[in-house]
């Protein structure tokens, strides 16, 4: 005889996958406003500002340069962190596919030979996109991506707020 689903346990079960869902969506809108931004060429988001201008600089795609930048901040968490496990089955991962996907955005995007106007309503579109995306991984509170969990390991670390660390990390890169 089976044993009967506690309405609770279902509705549970259900919430997780809709906010895995969220989560995933948000994290293809987030690299695609990314992305977006990047290919306008008015700029980089705080978090893609070094692999910005590593990718301008170096024969090395955006999506690339990226990928580096999250395995460098896996890698102090690594080192800094007692978790590691969790770091290795989430955030590697993580990182590989959410700049596969900045990839394949950064392969289907060109706006750089548009003129200055339409690149502005591109960037517009583009925060548009990096500010859902954002909101809709963090309100999941799954996994952050590297960069937040690079600041939230140095947060709590150092005993800094991580609005605090958030804007020292900002500042520096």
């Amino acid at each position: 005889m089976r044993a009967a689903i506690h309405p609770r346990q279902s509705l549970k079960t259900h919430n997780r996958l809709t906010r895995v869902i969220c989560y995933v969506l948000g994290m293809l809108i987030l690299a695609i406003g990314l992305t977006l931004t990047a290919e306008t060429r008015l700029g980089a988001s705080a978090l893609t500002a070094i692999p910005f201008v590593v990718s301008l600089r170096f024969p090395i795609s955006f999506a690339n340069a990226t990928l580096g930048l999250f395995l460098i901040y896996v890698a102090v968490q690594f080192v800094v962190t007692r978790d590691r496990r969790t770091l290795v089955l989430t955030l590697l991962p993580l990182s590989v596919l959410f700049t596969g996907v900045m990839h394949i955005a950064q392969d289907a995007i060109e706006v750089e030979a548009f003129p200055l106007p339409a690149r502005l309503g591109f960037l517009a579109l583009a925060i548009v996109f990096t500010g859902i995306g954002a909101a809709m991984t963090l309100k999941m509170k799954l996994i952050p991506n590297p960069g937040d969990g690079f600041v939230q390991t140095l947060a709590e670390k150092t005993g800094k707020p991580i609005g605090t660390m958030k804007n020292i990390v900002d500042i520096v890169s």
